[in-house]
């Protein structure tokens, strides 16, 4: 995802904000759920994060409002 936003220089801007913007969250998500089995794959945490993310479509539509 990160290179095709990269590479498409054609992407009006709102459409690159939104990308940028789902792809921080994936980044949260991978940092927080996401560990290395032993056979180096990736998994699923189990147990709950601390600080947890959690998704509420109104708190992304809304964060994209703020930053206009």
């Amino acid at each position: 995802m990160e290179s095709l936003v990269r590479d498409h220089q054609d992407l009006d801007e709102a459409t690159v904000t939104k990308a940028k913007d789902y792809l921080n969250i994936g980044r949260q998500v991978k940092a927080q759920d996401v560990e290395e089995a032993a056979d180096g794959a990736p998994k699923l945490r189990k147990g709950v994060a601390k600080d947890r993310r959690r998704y509420d479509r109104g708190w992304a539509d809304a964060s994209r409002t703020e930053k206009s």
